[in-house]
């Protein structure tokens, strides 16, 4: 089960009524439904989407710090604040943080001044984007699929 009140709802409410963005919130689950919670006109509540469907048009990605999202989020090049603990999010959150393109809030129910300021830091200071594209263009250059294909042609 998916506590939306540990991380979803507060980004809701720090980025509520903004005219600057538009916020995409996923619940995670196929015909999920967040109800009880007032959302705002520039905020979108979805049950399900495929990261990469979203993440070619944002500018942060607010995420709990899955190694997955991380590595979405990388390849679209989109700054990251993440608010992770448990399984091996801590560690995720540590390594967005060590290489410049991310926040990490080091908690996984951040309040909604540290998302506010977080996302408006990963937004202001250029480094994060600078490191973010550096990254993400380090990654292209692996193309990880040629890699693998010639792994099992035995030709690496």
């Amino acid at each position: 089960m998916i506590d939306y009140t540990e991380l979803l709802i507060p980004t809701l409410k720090a980025l509520a009524g903004r005219d600057d963005c538009m916020v995409i919130g996923a619940l995670g689950i196929r015909g999920a439904k967040l109800e009880g919670v007032e959302i705002t006109i520039n905020a979108k509540i979805v049950d399900f989407l495929l990261y990469d469907a979203v993440l070619k048009y944002a500018d942060v990605f607010v995420s709990n710090a899955g190694y997955g999202g991380l590595m979405h989020s990388v390849m679209n090049g989109v700054l990251m604040v993440l608010a992770g603990t448990g399984q091996d999010k801590a560690e995720v959150a540590m390594r967005g943080e060590w290489a410049g393109i991310a926040v990490n809030l080091r908690t996984k129910t951040p309040t909604v001044e540290a998302l506010q300021k977080a996302v408006g830091r990963v937004l202001s200071e250029t480094d994060f984007k600078v490191r973010c594209t550096q990254i993400q263009r380090e990654n292209e250059q692996l193309n990880c699929l040629v890699q693998l294909e010639k792994l099992i042609d035995g030709k690496a």
